[in-house]
């Protein structure tokens, strides 16, 4: 809902009345009784004691005040007539009429000792007409005194009163019966300045009204029906994100109804006000309560707190509080406690803080769910056209709209950003949107999406080389070197994310190393404090806090010289560093950005109630499979089972159904997905309870499930898909239900990261294909050119060639198509791009190139890269990659090998030649399947001669049933018999722990596999045979091995394996080790988590050492390795229970 002024369609009115009136007959009679009544009613009027006084100058003021008012009061007397300021007052009076009749001026006489037919007969010889003749006497403008005749006559036409026949001459019956009227027409035509020409606010409006003491009130029975209610003090809760509208639903709310109260008060932006901003928040009230003008109030909070409770009880008020952020607030205006108030008054409180509500006591919630799409268009169209909408943008609308739902604020910017720019910016816009589903991604001139960014600082010396970060989406992690002053800093960035890491930012290699790793995007860097050595040169700093809005790390560094810290950005949080560096950090400044991700509706709900103990969330997926709602005459509980990057989680489960009915719903993933739930609420002996559940999808509805009686819900539009539950239980009953909303690109399944790089070159774009069959790299010191082969859709190849002619070294990537495909890029550049490091679902290939430089990477598990683009010139500059989104695809890791010893693959790591020493000329391919549920038992047989080998390979399988089944061995001399002898050793592995799974397989393989290891979720077992030769592992796939598959001879020659995904969150307990196989095994064991880590090293790690935290105690580990290093360094991890 949304509101908008227009000059065209309504009047703005400063005061309700204007009083035209002859001083000497009525000042200080009848006009002060009336004056007084006005100021009870709280009905504004304009006041000037000295009008009749002095010429053109106040005349130009009481005709600007005659235009301002709603309603005219022309008070008829004796000696009315022959003022030529009373009856220029009339004049004008009526011309405004004429202009403004359509916006509900209206002219109300009262005659006051004149009978109303001598106003119209000016011959009649009444006192009133004889004044008019002495007026006429001494002007010889004939004209004007013609406009002052024909104005009263005119006057008889309008109905009024009349002090001798409706008032029988008492003044102060009169003054009832004016200000009553008055008060009839004025309160229900009196809007609040914001909810004007409203969109989608009224039906909001009729929900919260209904929460007054019904659940089912039509417009037509409301008066009666608060006219006749119970009277008690009832306080009802409007919450909802920021820019939602519950402002503007409870100004409409007010609007509808403050008629049936004495007194109407609207307190707005509480949680923003200042003291000095309390003090005349306090005034407003204290005068709608005394109607008294130009009130003098104390300047004292808690006086005026008083003085608010000693009258508040006297009027039955309503009384909006806006912006409620604290329970505090309320006391300043005496709503701290109901018994303040005049039974029948209403207190309304509106909050982004649902848990605020419940600290209040309120008697009922609303949660402001936004617009529907139909009011969603109406709205944006309303900013993005001033005037008519034009041909042509109907569809562009649409699609636009729907990147921001039905969120008021959001369309009100995105329509006023496009305001007057041309349709091929429009169509810019939009393919920024579908790319980026995110309205923050619009980041154009003038843009008024986002706060503009600001700059503070760089605090410190002025030494050193001037460094600047630029700007990103924020900041994930901060490593920062110490010894006598802070050496250096490194910054880990967000970018969209992808990871962007800063140059070193300082000198020293040697020091203590501090991490600070935010809880990102949740945690954010709001400010950065320190202190400035500054009683030697250079002046650099000397230590660092780093402020998010959690919690303050560090400090680190010795906090003494000069202190300094960042001024609070409002609103914003840290997205960039500058300063200076050189063998020190001499300066630190910051850029800051929008706290708020543009899209609004991360968090929805829950809806239901609120007194449930067994609180749950589910947490955020990539997207949701399968609902089960268990039900009968309620909803009793909800199982999901969700996907995460082509992984099912789950399913998980909340409250119970036994004896009740389930329904299924199997979604059509990852075609179809959640949009939206509704259902209906009831409240049974106190507690609420959800009847009934339906669930929308972009295909269709199901359900409801349960009774669809009571209380109507509904999730807000949002233009995203549900990711994820959370909500509430009371017992076996599910309560609450309400959801993670994710964006989603509308028709496009591709989303693009990058480029990276410098910005030099020429840009180039590869397009979109099915998938990728080679890359080559030709590289010196950077990146000299790039080749891709794509394959088409129709299955044909194309090449593309990126950079320079120079050949320099070669460097090939061969894709197994089509089971394996890129799915991350990372590398390093400065002008141009120095490195490059391609990941696929099965292996890492590169680096290839220098690791110089500032570093980047694309989230690992988005996707897979489909094609790339970038910029290119004497060598390539920059790259990019468009994903197509796991959501769009199948589990990536159905198998995983052959692992083998291949002589053309550029990615091994040493360059042996292949050896075929013990290579049969008999091979034989064999394969398990991938049918079984886990692996219960490994039999290796292996040669301990001078040239060892796997000799053969045995497995037994745990099938559905819970069966074994017993494989043949698997080798080329006897399928049943294993060759037990001198040179030959029989190793087995058997897993019978139920919750202990096969997570990876490596090995070393020369001419064959010369060696393997096995890792399980809770072990490694191996190696088995010798580690000669050259070494290959399966990728962390998240999921466990279901079957195996390879070739054999006279020995074991490959090996591959059949992965299936986990049905757990994060089943992997433990990971690697990664590196060489030589040396002694050692494992820690687990703790709560790790403080810090010492690590000797020169040319390579000597030695690592690590203090780990096992429930608030310290406890460290022995060196791993030798400390005979020529370098020491510490990394200090800012650690706490919450954090583990």
């Amino acid at each position: 809902m949304s509101c908008s002024c227009s000059s065209s369609s309504s009047h703005q009115w400063k005061h309700d009345v204007f009083v035209s009136f002859r001083g000497i007959d009525l000042r200080n009679n009848f006009i002060s009784h009336l004056f007084h009544g006005l100021d009870q009613a709280g009905i504004d009027y304009f006041s000037d004691d000295n009008r009749e006084d002095t010429g053109e100058e106040i005349q130009g003021k009481i005709f600007r005040a005659i235009h301002r008012s709603r309603f005219a009061l022309v008070v008829f007397s004796p000696n009315y007539a022959d003022s030529k300021w009373c009856l220029y007052e009339l004049v004008e009076i009526l011309e405004c009429r004429r202009q403004l009749k359509n916006h509900g001026h209206m002219v109300v006489p009262i005659f006051h000792g004149v009978k109303p037919a001598d106003v119209s007969n000016l011959t009649s010889g009444s006192e009133f007409a004889r004044g008019f003749e002495r007026l006429c006497m001494n002007r010889r403008d004939d004209a004007q005194i013609r406009l002052w005749r024909d104005a009263l006559t005119e006057a008889k036409h309008f109905s009024g009163f009349d002090l001798k026949h409706h008032a029988n001459g008492n003044e102060s019956k009169l003054t009832e019966i004016v200000v009553k009227c008055l008060i009839e027409k004025i309160r229900p035509t009196r809007s609040l300045y914001f909810v004007k020409n409203t969109i989608g606010a009224d039906h909001l409006a009729e929900d919260v009204i209904s929460l007054l003491g019904t659940c089912a009130l039509s417009r037509r029975t409301r008066k009666s029906f608060l006219v006749g209610q119970k009277e008690e003090v009832r306080m009802i809760g409007i919450c909802g994100k920021e820019g939602i509208g519950k402002t503007t639903v409870a100004g409409v709310t007010c609007n509808n109804i403050l008629g049936e109260f004495d007194c109407f008060v609207f307190l707005d932006k509480i949680g923003e006000a200042n003291r000095s901003d309390l003090l005349g928040l306090q005034k407003k009230l204290l005068q709608n309560l005394m109607k008294v003008k130009g009130l003098k109030t104390y300047d004292d909070i808690h006086t005026n707190i008083n003085e608010i409770k000693s009258i508040m009880y006297r009027k039955k008020i309503l009384l909006v509080l806006d912006d409620v952020t604290k329970k505090e607030q309320m006391d300043y205006f005496g709503a701290g406690e109901r018994e303040s108030f005049h039974p029948g008054s209403i207190i309304m409180v509106t909050t982004r803080d649902r848990t605020l509500l419940k600290v209040l006591k309120v008697d009922d919630e609303y949660i402001v769910k936004g617009l529907s799409p139909d009011e969603a268009l109406q709205l944006f169209r309303r900013h993005a056209f001033k005037r008519e909408e034009p041909k042509g943008y109907e569809e562009l609308c649409k699609n636009l709209t729907h990147y921001a739902g039905g969120h008021p604020l959001a369309l009100k910017r995105l329509g006023s950003y496009l305001s007057n720019k041309s349709k091929d910016h429009w169509h810019e816009i939009l393919n920024k949107l579908v790319r980026s589903p995110h309205l923050d991604c619009i980041d154009g001139d003038n843009s008024s999406l986002s706060p503009p960014l600001q700059s503070v600082g760089p605090y410190g010396g002025q030494g050193g080389v001037s460094y600047d970060d630029g700007t990103y989406t924020g900041v994930r992690q901060i490593s920062v070197l110490v010894k006598s002053v802070i050496e250096s800093i490194t910054i880990d960035y967000d970018q969209d994310g992808c990871l962007m890491r800063s140059l070193k930012h300082g000198g020293h290699l040697d020091g203590e190393t501090y991490t600070v790793k935010l809880d990102y995007p949740n945690e954010y860097l709001t400010s950065i404090s320190g202190h400035i050595r500054d009683d030697q040169t250079p002046i650099v700093i000397q230590s660092l806090k780093f402020h998010t809005n959690r919690k303050t790390y560090g400090p680190f560094g010795s906090e003494q010289g000069e202190s300094f810290h960042f001024p609070q950005v409002d609103g914003a949080k840290i997205i960039g560093f500058h300063g200076k560096c050189g063998k020190h950090l001499d300066s630190i400044g910051a850029h800051f950005g929008p706290i708020s991700h543009a899209y609004p509706f991360e968090v929805v709900g829950p809806f239901g109630g609120s007194h449930g103990m067994d609180i749950w969330d589910d947490g955020k997926y990539t997207d949701v499979r399968k609902i089960v709602v268990g039900f009968d005459s309620v909803v009793k509980s909800i199982s999901t089972l969700y996907d995460k990057y082509g992984h099912p989680v789950g399913p998980l489960s909340h409250g119970t159904n036994e004896g009740g009915k389930t329904y299924e719903i199997k979604l059509d993933y990852p075609h179809e997905y959640l949009t939206s739930a509704s259902g209906h609420t009831e409240k049974a002996s106190g507690v609420v309870i959800l009847k009934s559940l339906t669930i929308h999808t972009n295909v269709k509805s199901y359900g409801p499930f349960g009774t669809a009686e009571g209380r109507y819900f509904s999730f807000p539009y949002t233009g995203g898909k549900i990711v994820g539950f959370h909500g509430s239980c009371d017992g076996p009953r599910l309560e609450s239900i309400g959801a993670f909303y994710e964006p989603i690109p509308h028709t496009y399944p591709v989303k693009v990261f990058g480029p990276f790089g410098g910005a030099g070159g020429d840009s180039w774009d590869d397009g979109q294909y099915a998938n990728i069959k080679r890359i080559l790299v030709r590289y010196e010191s950077s990146i000299n050119s790039i080749d891709f082969d794509y394959f088409n859709m129709d299955g044909s190849i194309r090449s593309t060639r990126h950079g320079s002619k120079l050949q320099g070294r070669i460097y090939e990537v061969i894709l197994d198509y089509p089971d394996e495909f890129i799915t991350s890029v990372a590398g390093f550049f400065t002008a141009t791009m120095n490195s490059l490091t391609f990941r696929t679902n099965k292996r890492i290939w590169g680096p290839i190139g220098r690791e110089d430089g500032q570093y980047f990477s694309l989230p690992s598990e988005a996707g897979k890269v489909i094609s790339f683009f970038g910029r290119s010139g004497d060598s390539l500059v920059s790259i990019g990659a468009q994903i197509e989104l796991h959501s769009n695809m199948l589990y990536p890791f159905k198998s995983v090998g052959l692992f083998q010893s291949s002589s053309g693959s550029s990615w091994e790591l040493y360059p042996f030649e292949r050896l075929d020493l013990f290579r049969s000329s008999s091979v034989y391919c064999w394969d398990n399947g991938n049918e079984h549920t886990n692996v219960r038992k490994i039999i290796v047989e292996f040669e301990t001669s001078k040239w060892p080998f796997i000799r053969s390979i045995r497995f037994q399988y745990e099938e559905e049933n819970k069966k074994m089944w017993q494989l043949e061995a698997h080798d080329g001399v006897d399928g049943n018999t294993l060759n037990v002898g001198r040179n030959v050793k029989i190793h087995t592995i058997e897993i019978h722990d139920p919750d202990e799974y096969l997570t990876s397989i490596s090995g070393v393989r020369l001419g064959g596999i010369r060696s393997l290891t096995f890792q399980t979720n809770k072990r490694m077992i191996g190696p088995i045979g010798k580690e000669w030769g050259k070494h290959f592992s399966s990728p962390a796939t998240g999921g466990k091995i279901i079957g195996f598959y390879g070739k054999s001879g006279e020995q074991l020659e490959e090996v591959g394996a059949y992965f299936e995904p986990i049905s757990c969150l994060y089943p992997i307990k433990s990971i690697g080790p990664f590196g060489g196989l030589g040396g002694c095994v050692w494992d820690d064991g687990t703790f709560s988590g790790v403080r810090e880590i010492e690590v000797m090293y020169d040319f390579v790690i000597r030695g690592i050492m690590f203090v780990y935290d096992k429930s608030s105690e310290q406890v460290c580990s022995v060196m791993h390795g030798s400390r005979t290093g020529q370098f020491k360094s510490k990394v200090s991890v800012c650690f706490s229970l919450s954090d583990s």
